[in-house]
């Protein structure tokens, strides 16, 4: 069996990053309006509850994003100003990715299910 990563399997981890990383954004702006949504009075305890689980879903990815934020420059568009670098930190993100993403999805699944679930109490 042979093992190797060539340069075309670092250039997808860059892209897959980069994608990984956009996905989180705009899950952040989604969380953002959850965070906003103001229910009547009477729901004060799933406004609560809602929020609270956008807060922990928030926490998720911050951690997540603080994780992974030394492998930016290197796998970001533009990479470092060290090829060498870039090669090394791509070819680590891609022996770490899977077990620092299978975590942070796991954690995503449980937060999106319970506000799923707040959301499809609350009566539009």
């Amino acid at each position: 069996m042979r093992v190797g990563f060539g340069f075309s399997r670092c250039g997808d981890s860059s892209h897959r990053y980069r994608k990984l990383i956009r996905e989180l954004y705009s899950l952040e702006t989604a969380l953002l309006h959850v965070k906003r949504v103001e229910l009547h009075e009477s729901q004060n305890a799933e406004e609560i509850a809602l929020h609270s689980a956008a807060s922990q879903c928030q926490v998720t990815i911050t951690d997540f994003l603080e994780k992974v934020q030394r492998y930016h420059p290197s796998l970001g568009k533009s990479g470092s100003s060290c090829a060498v670098k870039d090669y090394w930190m791509k070819l680590k993100w891609d022996l770490l990715k899977e077990d620092y993403i299978e975590k942070f999805k796991a954690g995503l699944r449980g937060h999106t299910g319970s506000i799923n679930l707040l959301l499809s109490s609350c009566p539009a």
